[in-house]
């Protein structure tokens, strides 16, 4: 085992730790559309039908939910959690308005031990954390697929995406995401064992599954179509069997359409279109207001969105509130600056051979892609409903953190990366210490 690798169970033994101190600090519902999430569990457990459509009437009542046309797989899995008995979560929570705390929940014991519906909804928060160790630990997993001679890679993966607070605190709370998080994950590890590795007929039936798991869980999941494209394309070039890259093709497309497009025919039947996208552009004008509508492409509509989907990547805490002061999000880019610099300059040739393997080249240009497609799917969407929040980038969490962490180590010779890794990792930890302690823990001890 390597010292790096030694490392592993200690960084996702953090992660649960800050992720946990997030479950218990933070609020009930001070999450983003947590308390929407959860009640959406409640109605699929207690009535036992899936949602009906309702239109833009949608609302949160024991007969339907905000978000009818959301995929349904973590609410079904979430209801084994929240159980029967307990009572609906939505009549007990009141609005008030403070600099940083939206919303409380008015009920009996919300301290530990918890009871009734308090304690459903801290399972469902432990729960999705442990969704979010699993994706780290993906992270980490794919790097070293990706990169079976460099350690140090696996591990500057693993150290830029626990620098991430953010991620943190959505993996603490609950909400669809993680879920889909995971399984995104999950498909990009198949991905890149698809392209770098012997070929195995069990990766496009376990890779078909989980995509549409995904794509069972959010939406968002669809960015991999380009990727799963390219990557059955690379693979092709390795083997040069047409029959064999149309069967995998094939077989990851018709498993996911599967497991999957049922419910997007059934949205079509609904809705008028798979996405439901225009009964949620109503229900989120009705809710939060006209500018959250529709935007016309321009200039400073991208660089609103890319200005608020930067911020709230790394800290937008609560309900989108709790910011850094500026210098630090400065510190931020200009970090993501070098670390992009490092990136493009790992891909030339130093006179001699290339810097990395052509394995690891085409595994690199798969997460360019996906990142470039995520970013895409991103604008399409805030065009037509202008919701700019940068959580909804970790679906892409395993790319962008390999992405940047070998951006990052790039500036180290090869002589001393693994010491280059684990400067990133103390670096990446004390910065979730920093915001943790604080920023964020000051706000909810003076709100409690």
């Amino acid at each position: 085992m390597t010292t790096t690798s030694r490392l592993l169970p200690s960084a996702v033994l953090f992660f649960l730790v800050v992720g946990a101190s997030y479950s218990v600090q933070v609020p009930l519902w001070e999450a983003p559309d947590e308390r929407d999430h959860f009640h959406h569990c409640q109605f699929l457990v207690k009535n036992g039908v899936l949602p009906p459509f309702v239109g833009a009437r949608a609302a949160n009542t024991d007969s339907t939910v905000l978000w009818p046309q959301s995929p349904q797989l973590y609410y079904a899995l979430g209801g084994l959690l929240v159980g029967s008995e307990t009572e609906y979560a939505h009549p007990h929570v009141h609005f008030r308005p403070r600099r940083y705390t939206l919303y409380y929940c008015d009920l009996p014991k919300t301290t530990f031990p918890y009871e009734g519906v308090i304690r459903r909804v801290h399972l469902l928060r432990l729960a999705t954390l442990a969704l979010g160790a699993m994706t780290l630990w993906l992270t980490w997993r794919t790097a070293r697929l990706l990169f079976p001679a460099d350690p140090a890679a696996a591990l500057a993966a693993l150290a830029f995406h626990v620098a991430i607070p953010q991620f943190a605190f959505i993996s603490a709370t609950v909400n669809n995401e993680n879920l889909c998080n995971t399984l995104t994950a999950l498909c990009i590890y198949l991905l890149i064992r698809l392209v770098c590795r012997p070929f195995r007929w069990s990766i496009p039936v376990f890779l078909g599954l989980a995509l549409g798991a995904a794509l069972l869980t959010k939406q968002s999941a669809f960015y991999l179509g380009p990727v799963i494209i390219l990557a059955v394309e690379l693979e092709w070039r390795r083997h040069r069997s047409l029959r064999r890259s149309l069967a995998v093709l094939a077989m990851i497309g018709g498993l996911a359409l599967a497991v999957a497009g049922w419910w997007y025919a059934r949205n079509a039947v609904f809705y008028g279109d798979p996405f439901g996208t225009r009964d949620t552009q109503a229900v989120v004008q009705k809710h939060w207001g006209e500018e959250m509508g529709a935007r016309s492409l321009s200039v400073s509509t991208l660089l609103e969105m890319f200005k608020y989907w930067f911020g709230s990547f790394w800290v937008s805490i609560g309900q989108l509130a709790l910011h850094l002061p500026k210098p630090w999000y400065v510190a931020l880019g200009m970090a993501c600056l070098a670390s992009l610099i490092g990136l493009a300059d790992s891909f030339r040739r130093d006179g001699r051979q290339p810097l990395l393997r052509a394995e690891e080249r085409q595994g690199l240009l798969l997460m360019v892609v996906a990142v470039v497609a995520l970013v895409a799917l991103g604008v399409n969407y805030n065009l037509q409903i202008y919701t700019p929040q940068g959580r909804n980038f970790f679906v892409g969490i395993v790319p962008i953190s390999i992405l940047g962490g070998t951006g990052f180590l790039s500036f180290w010779p090869a002589s001393s990366r693994e010491r280059g890794a684990g400067v990133m990792l103390v670096a990446a930890v004390l910065f979730q210490t920093i915001v943790l302690l604080g920023y964020v823990a000051p706000v909810n001890w003076a709100a409690q």
